[in-house]
């Protein structure tokens, strides 16, 4: 593996409690041969988050936010159109736009997706959490 997407929850505990992940993810995340991946969305998502107080974790700064994701190392994944509308022709299995959108550009991308979340499993994409 080559190439991983990281779900939001990822990337929280990537910056801020390591201690979460599982020895896998954490190894791969240190991995200079894998190419890291975060989804504008993910950023959307953590960064609207933040701005509403909602990540303690994050210390609730939006530019401190941004900034530690910048340290990560990951190239960030534009949202294109071909992804919008792959996202809501995809099966039931799962409601929220945001995971769907990493869900679409994961299975268009052939990357692999750092989540927890076992809805997403459900779909023909490769997970990575265990």
């Amino acid at each position: 593996m080559n190439d991983l997407l990281l779900d939001s929850h990822a990337v929280l505990w990537a910056l801020y409690s390591p201690a979460f992940l599982p020895r896998r993810l954490a190894r791969l995340l240190e991995d200079a041969s894998i190419n890291l991946y975060i989804s504008d969305v993910t950023l959307w998502e953590l960064a609207d988050k933040a701005a509403k107080r909602r990540l303690p974790l994050a210390s609730n700064s939006v530019a401190q936010f941004v900034q530690d994701i910048d340290g990560l190392g990951a190239t960030l994944l534009p949202i294109e159109q071909a992804d919008i509308l792959a996202s809501v022709v995809l099966p039931p299995h799962h409601g929220d736009p945001f995971d769907r959108i990493l869900i679409a550009q994961a299975k268009a991308r052939n990357l692999a997706l750092a989540t927890k979340d076992k809805h997403i499993a459900e779909y023909d994409v490769k997970v990575v959490w265990t």
